[in-house]
């Protein structure tokens, strides 16, 4: 087949890619899609992820918080004289203190009043 000819309105390097423009045209259109996915889809998958794993841990934090609860207020009123009261006073007394320690630890806001 022959050459096109130059002329002012032809550029060299359109007619040196002209023969393969079909696999162009290809490579062109998937590096473009890959871009609009990387651009769009990923963040969303790594938000979605993170939704449901902080979801899924926070449940599980919850059931762990209220075994341990019910497990400690179990083995101290085995261990106190007196019935589940005595319990309850003393773990309500150690809940008292640790957040009187954390609230003496916070930091004044910079808010205007």
């Amino acid at each position: 087949m022959a050459e096109p000819p130059l002329n002012s309105n032809t550029r060299a390097s359109d007619v040196d890619t002209g023969r393969d423009w079909p696999a162009q045209i290809a490579d062109t259109a998937v590096r473009v899609i890959e871009q609009i996915r990387d651009k769009t889809t990923r963040p969303a998958i790594t938000v979605a992820r993170a939704l449901v794993f902080g979801l899924i841990a926070l449940s599980i934090g919850t059931v762990a918080i209220f075994l341990f609860l019910i497990g400690t207020i179990r083995l101290v009123n085995g261990y106190l004289p007196g019935t589940v009261w005595t319990t309850y006073l003393l773990l309500g007394g150690i809940f008292t203190l640790g957040g009187a320690f954390l609230f003496s630890k916070r930091k004044p806001s910079n808010r205007p009043a």
